[in-house]
């Protein structure tokens, strides 16, 4: 379905995928974009806590509690306490180096995102994470791990290709265009959108237009030529057998 989710963003048409994994709910992909997301917006809590835990920097639950407590008492987002935290009272020199750290990287990608081409400052802020290494650490199989570092690459050739198509291929271009696709498999028929399933989530629904993928298509066709060699192979063989009475002749 990837292709399909793809064409239909650079289209800029809104779609909902029903019945199938999207490729940018992936851990992996919601990661790189939880980074881009806070490049806009270092504000948006949510995805500035899910930068911070990939790749790891040793912060953990207790601590960002203490923060939060930080952030309540003095009117300030997690983004501008992690640039006060020398401030902070109780917190270890490396864990402030950490947040500091973490706090400068949002402000000087944040700069380069509105100064360069965001393909290419992507890619280098994904570096500059040592992102892929870091996914060696998330599955004990090397295939899961491979695939999951092939996702980001795919991701990262995808805004190469958004560039390319967009009339604003900026980094607030792409996120919009991120916002076109529904998050429920719940068909939603009073919103007009493109809805992207597959077969088997399609029964028993129907639609005013239908469109099958040419993979779809392929991999449909295969099966059945198997299934078509396989029969003509057990009727070749039972007839390769002599019959039962010959046997006890």
């Amino acid at each position: 379905m990837r292709p399909l989710e793809e064409a239909a963003r650079l289209a800029n048409v809104p779609y909902q995928l029903i019945g199938g994994d999207s490729f940018y709910d992936r851990a992996e992909i919601r990661d790189v974009i939880a980074y881009l997301k806070v490049m806009r917006n270092p504000d948006d809590e949510l995805n500035f806590k899910r930068a911070l835990h990939f790749p790891k920097r040793g912060i953990g639950s207790q601590t960002l509690l203490r923060l939060h407590a930080y952030c309540h008492a003095h009117h300030k987002s997690l983004y501008r306490t992690f640039h006060e935290a020398e401030f902070i009272a109780d917190l270890r020199p490396p864990m402030v180096h950490v947040m500091l750290q973490f706090a400068h990287l949002i402000d000087e990608y944040r700069r380069k995102f509105r100064a360069g081409r965001l393909s290419e400052v992507a890619e280098e802020l994904v570096k500059r994470l040592d992102f892929i290494r870091a996914l060696q650490e998330t599955s004990p199989e090397e295939k899961v791990i491979e695939k999951r570092q092939n996702n980001v690459r795919e991701f990262l050739g995808s805004l190469k290709r958004f560039e390319q198509s967009s009339e604003d291929p900026s980094l607030a271009g792409f996120l919009d265009r991120l916002s076109l696709v529904a998050d429920t498999d719940y068909l939603n028929r009073q919103v007009d959108r493109v809805v992207i399933m597959t077969v088997h989530a399609a029964k028993g629904l129907e639609f005013p237009f239908e469109s099958e993928s040419a993979e779809a298509v392929a991999r449909r066709e295969a099966a059945e030529q198997e299934a078509a060699l396989a029969i003509i192979q057990q009727i070749k063989a039972s007839l390769s057998q002599p019959p039962r009475d010959a046997k006890r002749a």
